[in-house]
């Protein structure tokens, strides 16, 4: 073969493979944007010229899951186990895991892999994720009715970010299921300071006005209680359980 055909020959097999791999990052970022549909081609193509990148599979999973159904829960689950068989699994893989087992009802596997995942170190894994994490360990116990691990759960998440009001606001409504009202105060009083003070337009305050309204009851302090209706009305006018509170406490 001649020289210059031998050389033109290996530059388009060079062109094809590179057109092959993809970017990751790129695909990363149209994963959390909502866009699995395109990515799960673009991965595939990706696999077959690289089929040891972990990463890759790690993130064919997350775009399985995502795309919802039984068999593509089975390839997100197959596609996570390729990347945990190629050793030192990061905390998103372990993340990815528990929630492919809790979405095939392998709860117990899937609270002890979130756990180790919310466990991490934020610095390695980015304070967000891990947050994130925790937070879906903490909705995963609590679906399965292990309300004590939710909360483990949860003051892990406040650990990692105190400045979110939402691992607070759910500290708050479990400790109030619990029947435990002194507990449930003090979280939901901070859950509410954040929502004022950054999410204020978050439909989720208003329900944790409501929910402190209802522990401030149970405590017997009703002045307070009816202030946080009112402000549970204010930022929902149309939260009728609110309404029915506050029509209750108008007869005490």
């Amino acid at each position: 073969m001649p020289q210059r055909l031998l050389i033109l020959l290996i530059l388009c097999v060079s062109s094809v493979l590179a057109q092959a791999t993809a970017d990751l990052s790129v695909l990363r970022n149209r994963l959390e944007q909502g866009d699995f549909l395109s990515v799960i081609p673009r991965l595939e193509s990706h696999l077959r010229v690289k089929p040891g990148d972990t990463e890759a599979h790690f993130l064919l999973s997350r775009a399985y899951y995502l795309s919802g159904g039984v068999v593509n829960l089975g390839r997100a689950a197959d596609q996570i186990s390729i990347a945990f068989r190629a050793g030192s699994p990061r905390s998103e893989y372990y993340w990815q895991m528990g929630l492919v087992q809790a979405a095939q009802g392998k709860t117990q596997l899937a609270l002890s892999n979130l756990r180790v995942a919310a466990g991490g170190d934020p610095k390695a894994s980015g304070i967000k994720e891990t947050y994130r994490f925790a937070m879906d360990w903490g909705a995963i116990a609590w679906r399965s009715g292990d309300l004590r691990q939710a909360l483990e759960a949860y003051r892990r998440a406040v650990r990692i970010d105190a400045s979110q009001p939402f691992g607070w606001l759910n500290q708050g409504v479990i400790y109030l299921s619990l029947s435990e009202p002194e507990r449930a105060e003090p979280v939901l009083e901070r859950s509410v300071t954040l929502f004022a003070l950054g999410y204020a337009k978050h439909p989720a305050y208003a329900e944790a006005q409501f929910t402190r309204g209802r522990t401030l009851e149970q405590l017997g302090r009703f002045d307070a209680a009816r202030l946080a209706y009112r402000s549970a009305l204010s930022l929902n006018p149309n939260m009728q359980i609110a309404r029915d509170a506050l029509d209750a406490l108008s007869v005490r």
